[in-house]
């Protein structure tokens, strides 16, 4: 009876073994990329529909918020905004950030339509989808103002695509 429940803790001992090795070769590698943001940001600048920020990197809550760019798509006045988040264990994308729409005839607040992320240990990058924006679009910037903690990244878009 010994020998059996000997025999059963060694194989318990091996499958938390396991289970922790496993946990943790999927945390530190981004063995799963549900986005792939390095083929859309080339496509994109390819069709002319990329834009980069003014300033690409800020502290947001002890974290490094960058931007990724924007994708923009005039005809459809679609948008998505490219983010990604660094920092050991407290790494994620902020939540639902706004986007300021700078047009001719003044501004618009306008809230994420949805998006997605995909992490590992140490990094979140993400994307805002944003749609219905409004024509003639100078300007766009997405932000976030909580508990005295704020970032914004503007991206400048004007007459390029008349």
């Amino acid at each position: 009876m010994r020998l059996i429940l000997i025999r059963l803790i060694t194989v318990v001992e091996y499958l938390l073994v396991a289970y922790i090795l496993f946990i943790s070769i999927t945390s530190l590698l981004p063995i799963d990329r549900f986005f792939n943001y390095t083929k859309e940001i080339s496509n994109a600048i390819q069709d002319g529909t990329y834009y980069q920020a003014d300033d690409d990197q800020q502290i947001y809550f002890d974290r490094v918020i960058k931007s990724k760019g924007l994708i923009y798509h005039s005809s459809t006045n679609d948008a998505s905004i490219i983010v990604s988040s660094h920092n050991l264990l407290h790494h994620s994308i902020p939540n639902r950030p706004s986007l300021k729409v700078v047009t001719k005839d003044g501004e618009t607040e306008v809230i994420t339509n949805g998006g997605g992320a995909t992490s590992n240990l140490f990094r979140t990058t993400g994307h805002y989808d944003f749609s219905n924006l409004p024509d003639g679009i100078e300007s766009l910037t997405l932000y976030s103002n909580r508990y005295g903690e704020s970032f914004s990244f503007t991206y400048k878009i004007g007459d390029q695509h008349e």
